[in-house]
């Protein structure tokens, strides 16, 4: 425990301890996706003012008998990777995770690959199965460009700034 530090600490405590996961927050899940490691499930959870957000959540079951592989390892490694990228744009976005009786939960929304490379990270299962795309939404650099191009001043660019969230 020394190694993986106080986040590594709290990761591993919140993929032990079943009664951290908070499953009631998630509502309306369906299956989306199944692979060879777990399933995709969609739902939608209710965030602050926002109101309800839509999730993917993937659901990685546990070992049930001591002949099956131990997936502990790599569903904490998982994390750590989606933690490591967290906030950047374009890429999934972890924002909860946990266990339960029978399964570790992995809540997120969206991945790029550009970034993950980035902070060297490898996707080792890359498909068209394993993309989402978010098309009603832009980041804010994608909108800065996009004003720019226009021939707006620097000035009314400042200006945008706080509408975008800078």
């Amino acid at each position: 425990v020394d190694q993986i530090g106080r986040i590594g600490e709290l990761r591993l405590l919140k993929l032990l301890v079943e009664s951290a996961m908070h499953r009631w927050m998630y509502t309306n899940m369906r299956v989306v996706g199944q692979g060879q490691f777990g399933t995709v499930m969609q739902s939608g959870v209710t965030v602050g003012n926002q109101g309800n957000l839509q999730v993917a959540i993937k659901h990685i079951p546990k070992q049930t008998n001591i002949q099956d592989r131990c997936v502990l390892v790599d569903v904490f490694n998982e994390i750590t990777c989606l933690d490591t990228v967290r906030f950047e744009d374009y890429l999934c976005q972890i924002y909860d995770f946990g266990v339960e009786e029978s399964c570790y939960w992995i809540v997120m929304k969206q991945l790029a690959v550009a970034t993950l490379h980035k902070h060297d990270i490898v996707h080792y299962d890359l498909k068209c199965d394993n993309i989402m795309i978010e098309a009603a939404q832009k980041c804010w650099a994608e909108a800065v460009r996009e004003k720019a191009s226009y021939g707006n001043s620097v000035e009314e660019l400042h200006a945008w700034l706080p509408v975008l969230g800078v």
